[in-house]
């Protein structure tokens, strides 16, 4: 580990960490089994009578990805996933072996903490004032910035300048973050509407499992991907200074902390702007579902029709709002 500093555990200490696992186990099990139990859910539009198995699931899975919408939503995603997973699992090994400035951690978690609470309310005000995806167009470049800030830390960096650049980094990397965090919670109901607008079924549960199962098993996975670089880049634990690292090792640490993620925001921005879905769009799929539920068909102009194309990525003819 990077902190070096902590004591080596023994296998005396295993029943301790099997208990602290098995508590913890407990804690976030048992509001997942109340919610299944407890909650009470409307029938599901055309749901399917099939039974549940691995190949029902695959099946369920790979459908909702004939929407557009939907795959710029996994993509914008799967991207800031990315990006954070590699930033907060290299943020140790960086300060500690190309910044030296690890005094200082406890501090900038603090600062960041409170960066990212600060961009909550801005975000609030943007989502209800200027649309859903305004907030991660304003704040998605500022996370990029913050995350390519870092790049400008070498081991030769004077001390002053490096310090500057790790908290405005921070500044900029946390307060940015929050915005395209935010669009992908609140445009999660809109990519919903449209695979039902495409397909007749209500499927809210699959595209919400599919989106939590895959951030899960993404951050399980890099720990493993960066742990792997790190180590086939030569990083030794037991070598703190930065000058006694090699500069392979140093390239590194900079490739996981500083340009991978700032590749990986920089993608997630790009997409957040080509998703041109608006609240007024979705208020259109929204009546176009509800009537035809009620009456068998639906009333469209052309301008619609186009839209709705350009939105789901298919001829309004092959969906299910377009069939009579």
């Amino acid at each position: 580990v990077a902190l070096t500093a902590l004591p080596t555990p023994s296998p005396a200490d295993r029943s301790n960490y099997m208990m602290c696992g098995l508590i913890l186990a407990v804690w976030f099990t048992w509001p997942l089994l109340y919610c299944f139990f407890k909650t009470k859910e409307p029938q599901t539009y055309n749901a399917s009578t099939e039974k549940v198995s691995p190949k029902y699931l695959y099946h369920q899975f790979r459908a909702v990805f004939a929407s557009r919408a939907f795959r710029q939503f996994f993509l914008m995603t799967l991207f800031y996933s990315l990006a954070r997973s590699f930033y907060s699992i290299t943020d140790q090994y960086f300060m500690i072996s190309v910044a030296d400035k690890y005094k200082y951690f406890i501090s900038l978690n603090i600062v960041a903490g409170i960066a990212e609470f600060s961009g909550s309310p801005l975000n609030y005000l943007l989502v209800r004032y200027k649309g859903k995806t305004f907030c991660g167009k304003l704040l998605g470049p500022l996370m990029t910035i913050g995350l390519a800030l870092n790049g400008l830390i070498t081991p030769t960096t004077s001390s002053k300048v490096a310090t500057a650049i790790i908290f405005l980094s921070a500044v900029c990397y946390n307060f940015g973050f929050s915005g395209p965090g935010f669009v992908s919670e609140n445009i999660q109901p809109d990519v919903i509407d449209v695979d039902e607008l495409m397909t007749g079924e209500n499927r809210e549960g699959v595209v919400a499992t599919f989106r939590s199962l895959f951030s899960k098993t993404i951050s399980s996975l890099i720990s493993y991907v960066v742990g792997a670089s790190i180590k086939a880049f030569g990083y030794d634990v037991n070598v703190t200074a930065p000058a006694a690292q090699s500069a392979r090792t140093i390239l590194g640490l900079r490739l996981n902390f500083v340009f991978i993620p700032t590749l990986l925001a920089a993608l997630c921005t790009l997409i957040i702007f080509r998703f041109t879905m608006t609240k007024q769009d979705h208020e259109m799929i929204k009546t176009m579902i509800a009537e035809k539920r009620e009456t068998g068909s639906v009333t469209v102009t052309d301008e619609q029709k186009a839209r709705v194309e350009r939105i789901t990525g298919k001829k309004w003819e092959t969906m299910w709002i377009g069939q009579n």
